[in-house]
């Protein structure tokens, strides 16, 4: 794998420091006082920083609605920068695990952009946040969330969805948008290095981002699901589960066949 120079990440890394530092300070000084529309366009300006300081560029497919609301928009999940990804193309609160919260300096960074913490250990608190979810979404706000609760072991298949927080689109009523995510690298091939894995940590995922010339995001926005225009009477947040998995699925795995082996660190 090709890698950048070393005082290339070193100036990534310190780049990286002062644009949370920035956000942090933001939140405490003025991001409160900004109204809904103007927080959204924040987050997105600082999604669009952070993708920039890393070398990490979007290739989108699909038509990105040009006016998005009451909308919950499910995507397989990859990295901690799925969240950057997807928060500059979308004006959108997310769902994310507790544990992020307590992650050094970007934990803080993630809070900032509205999120609303699960803890996947507590069943019932699913429905909770189901509920709460469906509550942004009545209120003409977007939602996202990862239904396969946690990222998948390379960032190239899909582990199977969870269907609690498909509850909150059928509570409420919103329309669901689909989003398939793939990391490439300078080769055009599909890398593993953005996933972040159970068996590495923060800290060394972000050294293997910042390693990396760039990387090529492809996001796939499917066309929207309006559950309540199908034929089948019975429809559930499990059959919406199973429906959208299988769309995000295919597109996600539909080149693995090219794919090279694991690239090294």
């Amino acid at each position: 794998m090709k890698k950048t120079p070393f005082h290339t990440r070193l100036l990534r890394f310190m780049q990286i420091i002062i644009w949370l530092i920035r956000i942090l300070w933001t939140c405490r000084s003025s991001y409160l006082q900004k109204d809904e529309q103007q927080r959204m366009q924040q987050a997105q300006q600082w999604s669009e920083e952070c993708l920039r300081i890393l070398h990490i560029d979007l290739d989108i497919h699909g038509r990105q609605p040009e006016k998005l609301q009451h909308t919950l928009i499910v995507s397989n999940h990859v990295s901690w920068l799925d969240i950057f990804v997807l928060s500059k193309i979308f004006p959108v609160y997310f769902v994310a695990k507790k544990e992020i919260q307590g992650w050094p300096l970007i934990g803080r960074a993630i809070a900032s952009l509205g999120t609303l913490f699960i803890n996947r250990e507590q069943r019932s608190e699913s429905m909770l946040i189901a509920a709460a979810m469906a509550e942004k979404l009545e209120c003409e706000q977007n939602m996202i969330f990862f239904p396969e609760a946690r990222t998948s072991e390379d960032g190239l298949y899909v582990l199977p969805f969870k269907a609690a927080l498909f509850e909150s689109a059928i509570m409420s009523q919103s329309p669901i948008l689909p989003v398939a995510l793939r990391y490439y690298n300078t080769d055009e091939q599909r890398t593993t290095l953005p996933a972040y894995t159970r068996d590495i940590s923060l800290w060394s995922s972000f050294w293997r981002i910042v390693s990396m010339p760039n990387i090529k995001v492809r996001v796939d926005i499917f066309p929207f699901v309006h559950y309540w225009e199908q034929e089948n009477p019975k429809i559930d947040r499990f059959v919406l589960k199973e429906q959208v998995q299988k769309m995000i699925q295919e597109e996600v795995e539909s080149d693995i066949l090219t794919q090279r082996q694991p690239e090294s660190t």
